[in-house]
């Protein structure tokens, strides 16, 4: 520039060729004083994460003066900075979920090329409170979770299942069971089996019980890795896009000064109860997965909605209900039909499930096949366990 060059003009005509030399390009710093310094940078970086090099001179001048270190320059300090690399730099600066979502380790499946190829699952809390009643009548809170299950070629929803249930290995089978049977609530049709279920690697996930009734209809496990979120990427999205396209606007979100449970006590009589949830969460997907279109499935000029490109794509033929049956577990205790239907408890919770066809039946012993995630419904067998005698469902149930 022409300052510089006015600069070197005058060092030349007062001091001659020496006063052109740059004495700042010829100053090494010690390695003791680079490592030391270095060293106590990284920890000023991390310690106040929001800091600029600028704003960190004072603390880190005053290192250097008590341990009698020679303080490098700017240009030093910014370079040391810029050895970093741009994921460690952006850790410094997001938080770890966020840093988590854009930097961790990729390990995605091939791409499923038609429906049925594989289905996700995975549970998430709902981030909705709840109230629900309790025996002596007074109103409660509760956080539900949710559980789905999606086909990852068309995005489309094969079942979701809401429960105030911490999600276990029930949750998992009785998800599957609506995927396959048909989900009665929302009037889904039975799909046939995939070749392939991906889930993560929670407990209530590969419990054994469930890996067993798995294989036995014929499904391949693939399991995502730890720390690789985006192996089962679709069932994630999945749930961002429910969470803040509908249930933020929900009376009762978490993220809207209810937090803890003791705050939403407080608005409990403006709170739903799980049969409202599960109704709206159900209508919200039969227009987004049922009748919107989506961008990301559609090509060619050719609009679909992930249910109608399933149905397009879609291999196989559904099971009959008696081959789906072994995701249950066939309770061993015999019950004895009543006129009211058959009396069950299950964690305090007292049940009548009936049948037209127990009028026939009242005095004789069955044996129920019930899932403790749900006992609005369950399966009754003869005394045997062998053979299948029809539905039963609790009728003073909302759903």
């Amino acid at each position: 520039t022409a300052p510089n060059l006015c600069r070197w003009v005058r060092r030349y005509r007062s001091l001659g060729v020496p006063g052109l030399h740059d004495h700042r390009l010829a100053r090494e710093v010690p390695t003791r004083i680079a490592e030391q310094v270095g060293s106590h940078l990284r920890y000023l970086l991390w310690k106040h994460k929001k800091a600029t090099i600028s704003s960190l001179t004072h603390e880190l001048r005053e290192f250097c003066k008590a341990g009698n270190f020679e303080m490098p320059s700017y240009a030093w300090l910014t370079a040391e900075y810029r050895k970093w690399s741009r994921s460690t730099q952006e850790a410094r600066q997001l938080t770890f979920d966020a840093w988590r979502s854009r930097y961790a380790p990729s390990a995605p499946l091939p791409r499923a090329t038609h429906g049925n190829e594989r289905w996700a699952c995975d549970h998430t809390d709902a981030d909705v409170w709840v109230r629900y009643q309790q025996p002596d009548g007074a109103w409660d809170v509760a956080m539900p979770s949710i559980t789905v299950v999606i086909d990852e070629c068309s995005a489309a929803v094969m079942s979701i299942h809401i429960s105030l249930r911490h999600p276990n290995a029930w949750t998992l089978a009785i998800a599957l069971r609506a995927a396959l049977v048909g989900e009665h609530p929302s009037g889904w049709p039975p799909r046939a089996p995939p070749d392939g279920l991906v889930h993560d690697s929670g407990k209530d996930l590969l419990a054994e019980s469930n890996a067993i009734s798995i294989r036995s209809l014929g499904i391949r496990i693939d399991r995502s890795l730890p720390r690789y979120p985006n192996m089962n990427r679709i069932v994630e999205r999945f749930f961002e896009t429910l969470k803040k396209n509908r249930l933020c606007s929900l009376p009762g979100y978490k993220y809207d000064g209810q937090v803890s449970k003791e705050a939403a006590l407080k608005r409990v009589n403006q709170l739903l109860t799980l049969p409202e949830l599960r109704k709206i969460v159900r209508a919200w997907i039969r227009y987004y997965y049922h009748v919107r279109p989506h961008g990301g499935i559609s090509a060619n000029g050719v609009t679909w909605t992930p249910e109608e490109l399933y149905l397009a794509t879609a291999q196989g033929e559904p099971l009959a209900a008696d081959d789906v049956d072994v995701l249950l577990l066939k309770q061993d205790v015999l019950r004895t039909i009543t006129n009211t239907g058959v009396r069950i408890t299950v964690d305090g919770v007292k049940r009548a499930l009936w049948a037209p066809w127990v009028v026939e039946a009242c005095g004789d012993k069955v044996r129920l096949a019930c899932n403790p995630d749900d006992l609005t419904w369950a399966i009754a067998y003869d005394e045997t366990g062998q053979h299948r005698l029809g539905m039963l469902h609790d009728l003073r149930s909302e759903d």
